[in-house]
């Protein structure tokens, strides 16, 4: 899983030496749920194991596409985000004979 996310607000241990306050890891060891709730909605809570200052990621599925996802950290005031679900465009390649 990666993650490049912009963060603002307050934190609660400097990063020194650095201006990136954003959340940008990679994790290789998380733990996922899968739960719909009750109007339809899907619901994962991802808990990364190999970082140590994010704690869990809340991301809620919508019926009409929507998303939101929350992100508390250890070091800092919790963060949401919310946005559209789409398809990523698939790439044709050419066929070679």
């Amino acid at each position: 899983m990666e993650v490049s996310l912009p963060y603002f607000g307050r934190a609660f241990t400097s990063t020194y030496g650095t201006s990136d306050n954003s959340y940008r890891f990679t994790s290789k060891d998380y733990a996922v749920t899968k739960t719909q709730s009750k109007k339809g909605n899907w619901v994962y809570k991802i808990k990364p194991n190999d970082v140590k200052n994010v704690s869990d990621i809340n991301i809620e599925i919508f019926k009409n596409g929507r998303a939101s996802t929350s992100i508390r950290s250890n070091d800092r005031q919790p963060i949401s985000y919310d946005g559209y679900i789409s398809k990523n465009e698939e790439t044709k390649e050419k066929e070679k004979l």
